[in-house]
């Protein structure tokens, strides 16, 4: 037992790096938009011609651990998020980006811009998902986009 108290020390001092013989899905994203306002189901409405700027944040696997051995309950703190979420966002089921733009601890965050929207992109479906592994389904959150689209008129003058 004493042979495994430098080995502890070194855990708790932060002098050893492994990862835990688990993995444990991402949280649900949350996505925010320009304002710092998170979106939940419908995002705008906005004009033609113009730009969105959303974030998406998810967090590295659950914070409880309630499922987990004993042990590793205790040593979780230490392997908190890991590993960590990779943060994809798409548009009808096309990727649209997989950058990381902010990692903050067991958060990552992915941030998405849409310039000059087009009236094409009234109803799209933007969807933030978050995976750390192969093994499980990627944890999401979905948005349509609203728009307010002009219409255009067009007048027929029938000649006789």
């Amino acid at each position: 037992m004493l042979s495994s108290l430098p080995l502890l020390s070194a855990l708790i001092n932060g002098g050893v790096r492994c990862s835990p013989p688990f993995s444990v899905p991402p949280s649900k994203p949350r996505i925010f938009d320009q304002r710092g306002q998170e979106v939940m189901r419908k995002l705008g409405p906005y004009k033609v011609g113009d730009s969105v700027v959303l974030k998406c944040v998810a967090t590295g696997g659950e914070k409880s651990g309630e499922n987990l051995p004993r042990i590793w309950r205790i040593l979780r703190p230490f392997f908190a998020g890991q590993p960590s979420p990779r943060v994809t966002w798409w548009r009808d089921h096309a990727l649209l980006d997989d950058s990381v733009d902010e990692v903050r601890g067991a958060e990552v965050t992915n941030e998405l811009r849409l310039g000059d929207l087009a009236r094409g992109d009234l109803h799209a479906a933007l969807t933030c998902q978050a995976s750390n592994n192969n093994l499980s389904v990627p944890a999401s959150t979905s948005v349509r986009l609203d728009m307010h689209c002009e219409f255009y008129y067009l007048i027929l003058i029938l000649q006789q």
